[in-house]
């Protein structure tokens, strides 16, 4: 049996995604948003962090079609990914509303993503899934939740 560290980020009160143990950067709760004209609505603002803007994303807002995160009362969880070896890497800021917990997954743990529109959109950036206190974790893939894929499925959703 193989196992993985992971940490759970609780984006919304319906809404838990994992990502990998080396993908968190910092989680921070920023001074200041700085809103961006002409970008979506889950992900339409950036906040400054060490002399970079970084997109701030809300995925509960592009999945469940609503408000997402109030600005006031949430963090802000700062990842790092790179879309291909030997790049440099890129940061996203997603919006969580509880500190990330760190857990311990298993090959027992995997399971399907249930059907509905919300899974759907999910289906397109998670590696996979597990159960955790029998609810579904999709395990999200960084590259492809800031493609332009993954934009257009959320409008057309």
């Amino acid at each position: 049996m193989s196992s993985s560290n992971a940490w759970l980020l609780e984006c919304g009160d319906a809404l838990t995604v994992a990502v990998g143990d080396h993908e968190i950067v910092e989680c921070v709760q920023p001074e200041r948003y700085y809103s961006i004209p002409g970008t979506p609505g889950y992900c339409s603002s950036v906040l400054s962090w060490q002399g970079k803007l970084v997109p701030v994303m809300d995925i509960a807002a592009a999945i469940h079609e609503e408000r997402g995160l109030p600005q006031d009362t949430s963090f802000v969880c700062l990842l790092s990914y790179q879309r291909a070896p030997r790049q440099p890497l890129e940061y996203l800021a997603l919006r969580i509303s509880k500190t990330p917990q760190k857990i311990q997954v298993d090959d027992e743990q995997v399971c399907e993503l249930p059907e509905g529109d919300a899974f759907d959109l999910l289906k397109s950036v998670a590696f996979c899934c597990f159960s955790h206190q029998q609810l579904p974790v999709p395990i999200l893939d960084i590259v492809r939740l800031c493609s332009e894929e993954f934009r257009e499925l959320a409008q057309a959703s």
